[in-house]
């Protein structure tokens, strides 16, 4: 295994590491998120009471004189009650009258201006001749033919033999 592929291995190991690592903590979240009490529901709180009960003993007067006796109890009892939390109404509102107002607008205006434009023209100028250019053509050559080529023969003279002439 070369050193990249190792380096890749490695890579891919630890990050797969960290997402394992990190699923318990998404569960857990999310099963807090369920369980969590709506943000909306009333909310009770409670009130104490005190209701006392048992009837009173008359007191008579004597002369001896005598603590009152009798019983009396009481019991807190807690009646829950429901509180509402404030909810948002709609107000209504009486906007302003809207008063027209005379305003300045800018409305622009095009205006075409003619103006001096080129006007291209054609020049001959004068150029070089083209230098001729050899096209080979392919010229049959006729095929050599045995014709005789007439020659000159000497003609035998009648008297070879040379005549004198006078020198002066």
């Amino acid at each position: 295994m070369t050193d990249i592929n190792m380096v890749r291995a490695r890579r891919r190991l630890t990050l797969i590491g960290i997402i394992l690592v990190t699923v318990p903590c998404y569960c857990a979240g999310l099963f807090a998120v369920m369980i969590a009490p709506d943000p909306n529901a009333p909310t009770a709180t409670p009130t104490a009471s005190v209701t006392p009960t048992g009837s009173p003993t008359p007191v008579t007067p004597s002369p001896t004189g005598t603590v009152p006796t009798g019983t009396s109890t009481s019991t807190p009892t807690f009646t829950p009650t429901v509180t509402t939390t404030p909810t948002i109404t709609q107000t209504p509102f009486q906007p302003s009258t809207n008063t027209p107002q005379p305003t300045a607008t800018f409305t622009p205006t095009f205006t075409f201006t003619p103006t001096a434009t080129f006007t291209p023209t054609l020049t001959l100028s004068p150029t070089p001749f083209p230098s001729p250019t050899f096209t080979p053509t392919d010229t049959p050559t006729p095929a050599p033919t045995n014709t005789p080529t007439p020659t000159e023969t000497p003609v035998p003279l009648a008297n070879t033999t040379p005549t004198p002439t006078p020198t002066p």
